[in-house]
């Protein structure tokens, strides 16, 4: 198993693993939208690769890519906090290759990545109901800070 950065070649594969993604999302909120999905993703995916601020790294097993994560530097909230932040968008790995340590291996290629921007902190978010996910980001370290709630009116 390979740990590399995505190139723009995979953009196509990263758009249907995107959206597979998504509708493993959408069992947890029915907010999450799939209609269209793909055709967006082949848009944000290409300028992610192409901007030095971001970097998406794919995990590539038997010749094809497996899984991903999405990273950010985000430095929207830069007067609050006084520096810049990593941010995790999204991590993904096939269902097939789950409990292979792929989902680490691409964590730690994340972090890798975040320390050499000179970031202090990495933030993500996750469903709650995704307890595989939050049992691997405690054991990187990752803490709770804040709950995000919703109410439907």
């Amino acid at each position: 198993m390979k740990i590399r950065k995505a190139t723009l070649e995979d953009v196509p594969v990263l758009a249907k693993l995107g959206v597979m993604l998504a509708k493993e999302h959408r069992k947890l909120s029915k907010r999450v939208k799939i209609r269209g999905r793909e055709k967006r993703l082949l848009s944000e995916y290409k300028k992610e690769i192409e901007n030095p601020k971001n970097a998406i790294f794919v995990a590539i097993k038997d010749n094809k890519i497996v899984g991903y994560i999405e990273c950010f530097v985000d430095d929207s909230f830069i007067e609050f906090y006084n520096y810049p932040r990593g941010f995790i968008g999204e991590l993904y790995v096939l269902k097939l290759y789950r409990r292979k340590s792929i989902g680490k291996k691409l964590l730690n290629r994340a972090l890798k990545w975040f320390k050499s921007k000179k970031l202090k902190e990495v933030r993500l978010e996750v469903f709650a109901e995704n307890i595989s996910a939050i049992k691997l980001y405690k054991k990187k370290t990752f803490e709770i800070k804040k709950y995000v709630m919703d109410k439907k009116i």
